[in-house]
């Protein structure tokens, strides 16, 4: 499957539904260290990444650096937003552009 990255690792569910690997840019509940980029940016070379989503609920420092460096479209969704299904639309359709 293809595989999306994210600021924080909430579509696990979403992501086992419909066969994408999901790749977390936090690194144990942090924002990642200079040479946690260097290694998340290494392996997203070697797979073909869709788009990285960030959540403003956490620093997307890294998150940014990572997709400016792979060339990479960001994309925002709120897992804790009112209305979740709206959310897990928008995340499909934004998979499936």
């Amino acid at each position: 499957g293809k595989t999306i990255m994210v600021s924080h690792a909430a579509l696990g569910y979403f992501c086992k539904d419909f066969d994408l690997k999901q790749v977390a840019v936090e690194c144990e509940g942090k924002s990642p260290l200079p040479r946690e980029v260097e290694q998340i940016i290494a392996f997203a070379k070697s797979h073909e990444i869709i788009c990285l989503f960030t959540a403003p609920q956490f620093n997307n420092r890294g998150a940014e650096i990572i997709a400016k460096d792979l060339g990479i479209r960001i994309e925002k969704f709120d897992p804790l937003a009112s209305n979740p299904l709206n959310t897990i639309e928008l995340v499909a359709h934004t998979i499936a552009q």
